[in-house]
């Protein structure tokens, strides 16, 4: 889908995985950059099965930086979430 010459995507979460978020001045509730990610591996990687290769791929694809992004965050998500499939190919974060 396109809004204001922007590609959106819509995917939905689990209720158990609702967590993450700030709401912005505007009351829409924003994910922080690392729990975007998880919650976006979460629907794509996990139902693609992609290897660890791919995944870094698509982190480069992000253009975050090292303020922007900790993979330290990204480790506690993904503890809180309890996947093994994901965590087995995050091993090497």
């Amino acid at each position: 889908m396109e809004i204001l010459n922007q590609f959106v995507e819509y995917n939905k979460i689990p209720r158990f995985m609702f967590w993450g978020y700030e709401k912005g001045i505007d009351g829409v509730n924003y994910a922080e950059h690392e729990k975007a990610f998880v919650d976006w591996l979460y629907v794509r990687g996990l139902r693609q099965k992609w290897p660890f290769e791919r995944i870094c791929s698509v982190m480069d694809d992000m253009y975050l930086t090292d303020e922007d992004f900790s993979l330290d965050k990204v480790r506690e998500y993904i503890k809180e979430i309890e996947n093994k499939d994901l965590s087995s190919r995050l091993i090497r974060f």
